[in-house]
């Protein structure tokens, strides 16, 4: 039987980045729409009259209400995504499970403004013993998770770095990378500082570089590569026996053992390049996302990014903010 999934929030990531021309399916509408065997998209709930025609335009047959307690009461769906903008997200949480329990939850990131409202918002999910889905789209890439198993199958020896270069913005952007970084590793740092760097600020949000160290010993970063307009987001991680490295924005991975120099005695250099995968040239990580969802339901799938990973990404990035007026931010 198909799941009953409904979205509540129809503005740019809950449908009408699709409208953009991009490459690849890029919202929860169009991954439920994308994924027949799984899902009826059922309806959707948005204040606004013009997000509302465009969805019912795309999506006919789904029902449309301007609150989502209405829709909620009205279709009771099996999964619902959370897209509106993040302030008053938990009460608006509150409010929709106290009307109708649905067997999964999707939640953009970030989950809330406050560290509070973030922690309210989790534990209300947990109060309601629905699983919570955080939109952090990166885990759900195939290109990252081949990075992770890599690391994990000790491919690269012992991990001594990872470095993510991201564009500005510290909460539209880095908060991706951050959470990446963290994917990647594992594990979360034990000790960590920020560099601000002001005239990469955009848009009223922070630019920074971060530094951390992790438990096993390895380094962390994430630098800025420049102002939002130029998309470079790539990942390098550094083992005691080789090297992988991403690029594209994640579409595709290439990898590095580390020799014998001949040139150089009792020195290793990095060998010839190869190819690793390019399987994210076309991939949606919202389907992905949403078809995990699916698996949750179905008792066959732990969730990749849930509550708790996001409220240790959120609340390290509120430190980080919360310290921009000064040079540097240490300890954790």
């Amino acid at each position: 039987m198909l799941l009953r999934s409904a979205i509540v929030g129809l503005g740019q990531v809950g449908s009408r980045f699709d409208e953009e021309p991009r490459k690849v399916v890029w919202s929860h509408a169009g991954a439920y729409l994308a994924s027949p065997d799984y899902y009826s998209l059922v309806g959707g709930a948005d204040p606004s009259d013009s997000n509302l025609r465009r969805f019912q335009l795309r999506c006919p047959e789904a029902q449309i209400f301007s609150d989502g307690c209405e829709l909620m009461s009205s279709l009771r769906p099996d999964v619902v995504s959370i897209c509106t903008p993040p302030d008053g997200r938990a009460k608006l949480v509150e409010k929709l499970l106290a009307v109708h329990r649905p067997k999964v939850l999707i939640c953009e990131k970030p989950l809330e403004i406050s560290s509070e409202a973030r922690k309210n918002l989790v534990a209300c999910c947990s109060r309601y013993e629905v699983p919570l889905v955080v939109n952090y789209n990166r885990r759900y890439s195939s290109v990252y998770r081949c990075l992770r198993s890599s690391i994990e199958e000790n491919k690269l020896g012992l991990l001594t770095g990872i470095t993510i270069l991201t564009p500005n913005r510290l909460w539209s952007m880095g908060s991706h990378a951050l959470n990446l970084l963290f994917y990647l590793a594992g594990e979360y740092p034990q000790k960590w500082t920020c560099l601000p760097i002001p005239f990469l600020q955009e848009e009223g949000e922070p630019a920074c570089d971060f530094l951390c160290r992790f438990p096993s010993g390895a380094v962390g970063r994430v630098l800025t590569s420049g102002f939002k307009e130029t998309l470079i987001f790539e990942v390098d991680i550094l083992g005691t026996q080789g090297r992988i490295r991403s690029t594209g924005n994640g579409d595709a991975a290439y990898q590095q053992k580390i020799i014998n120099s001949d040139e150089f005695t009792n020195y290793r250099v990095m060998g010839p390049e190869t190819l690793l995968t390019a399987d994210g040239s076309q991939e949606s990580t919202f389907i992905n996302i949403v078809r995990e969802a699916a698996e949750v339901v179905a008792g066959v799938k732990n969730i990749s990014s849930n509550g708790e990973d996001a409220l240790m990404s959120e609340d390290i990035l509120d430190s980080m903010s919360l310290e921009f007026e000064g040079d540097f931010k240490n300890g954790y």
